[in-house]
């Protein structure tokens, strides 16, 4: 419990800027309300506290790589559930619906900080665990810093809808990577460890 303390405090920070910057984009962008931004990002929120030990326990039960490629494809889903409320669907209206698609948003992202550690363990080992976790992390962060400019990219040159075709392109190629990169690193363990035998 100390290191979940430890981990809460330590990304406070970032949640709350989440929020407030959340808050300020769904008024100004999609014009909904203060109270309805504020749900919204709280629930997002919720969400990830859920996903978090949820898809960490599913990962323990059937294997990392089907619960990545589950969260995947869910993902997937729920995006394109977004792009069919964008453009208009008769259900986008209904609250419970739109907060329970933010939720699932909410628990794959949860899904991430559960997932992503555990794997580079696996796949790699424990040595030099902090350096490979860090250029995944380096990674997820290289995407959090292009994915924006992309989507307001495709929205100033009138295409918002495109977004969402990216997302779904992205998800569902990592999901064919999910058993894939498993199968390279396998490779490059053996490989490293014939290096160190001979050099020994």
């Amino acid at each position: 419990w100390l290191g979940g303390l430890y981990t809460s405090l330590l990304n406070l920070p970032v949640f709350l800027l989440g929020a407030l910057w959340g808050i300020h984009y769904l008024v100004e962008v999609h014009h909904v309300t203060v109270v309805q931004a504020s749900y919204a990002t709280t629930i997002f929120f919720v969400g990830i506290i859920v996903g978090s030990p949820l898809f960490g326990w599913f990962s323990d039960k059937i294997g990392r790589q089907w619960t990545i490629f589950c969260s995947c494809v869910l993902q997937s889903l729920v995006v394109f559930c977004m792009y069919l409320a964008s453009s208009g669907a008769s259900w986008s209206s209904n609250a419970f619906i739109m907060m329970t698609l933010v939720a699932l948003i909410g628990a794959n992202f949860g899904s991430n900080l559960a997932l992503f550690p555990a794997v580079t363990k696996d796949y790699f080992g424990v040595k030099n665990f902090g350096l490979n976790y860090g250029i995944v992390f380096t990674a997820w962060g290289i995407a959090g810093l292009v994915m924006p400019w992309i989507n307001g990219f495709v929205k100033d040159i009138g295409m918002p809808q495109l977004s969402y075709v990216i997302v779904i392109t992205m998800l569902m190629t990592a999901a064919i990577f999910t058993f894939l990169s498993r199968s390279i690193a396998n490779k490059n363990c053996v490989i490293t460890r014939k290096i160190n035998e001979e050099a020994a």
